[in-house]
């Protein structure tokens, strides 16, 4: 889930509903709203992933850390830009290849794996 707040802009409609004091009353107000369903929903996400621990993916390999055994990629359920990474443990991967993977961990919004 993605939250933002309401950006007031100059030549909008919207722009004339209030003045500067109240449109910054309101965007303190959404700004508070907005903290705690993120709070909200992490628990939530944490929650999903958790159900990932233990399970087998076939993981992308976007990027090797350069002097790590280790590289980041995404398995199906993970878009660019929108959702976490999976770091995968391991030796001898391919950026652009696909390898099996066991996830063993939760991180954040991120899974931890080790290559099988």
């Amino acid at each position: 889930m993605g939250s933002f707040v309401y950006s007031r802009e100059e030549g909008t409609f919207a722009y004339g509903l209030t003045d500067e004091k109240t449109h910054k009353q309101l965007t303190r107000e959404a700004k508070k709203r907005q903290k705690k369903l993120q709070k909200l929903q992490e628990k939530i996400s944490s929650e999903i992933l958790q159900g990932f621990v233990g399970k087998e993916y076939d993981v992308l390999v976007e990027e090797l850390i350069e002097g790590e055994d280790l590289a980041i990629g995404r398995f199906w359920g993970q878009a660019p830009e929108v959702d976490g990474l999976t770091v995968v443990m391991g030796r001898d991967m391919v950026p652009g290849q696909v390898y099996r993977c066991g996830i063993t961990k939760v991180n954040g919004i991120d899974l931890e794996a080790v290559r099988i």
